[in-house]
């Protein structure tokens, strides 16, 4: 499908960065033993989106720099329908709360 390709090289691109190359196919017991790289991973790619999104759009970049405008990754948990704001990806807004680093997205 055409629009998902940008977002597949996307995710390649974020495991290649983080595994160097060594790119492997996981089963449940592999998934659920490496939780934590796949989160890493996640993470990785919403840091990346942000940064793209920032560099590939002049005009939004322009309004985060006057202040008008913020952009701030965020993850959305699929099982328990919560947003998890990732402070380190805020650019152009004040950061939020620690506390505050979660609302129910539903």
């Amino acid at each position: 499908c055409e629009f998902l390709r940008p977002i597949v090289q996307g995710l390649e691109s974020v495991v290649r960065e983080n595994n160097a190359g060594n790119l492997k196919v996981l089963n449940e017991k592999e998934i659920a033993k490496d939780g934590a790289e796949i989160e890493d991973i996640v993470r990785l790619n919403v840091q990346r989106s942000v940064r793209e999104i920032l560099q590939k759009s002049t005009a939004i970049s322009a309004l985060v720099e006057s202040g008008q405008v913020g952009v701030v990754g965020v993850l959305y948990d699929v099982t328990t329908g919560v947003c998890h704001v990732m402070n380190e990806t805020s650019h152009g807004i004040r950061e939020r709360k620690s506390g505050n680093s979660h609302e129910n997205c539903e």
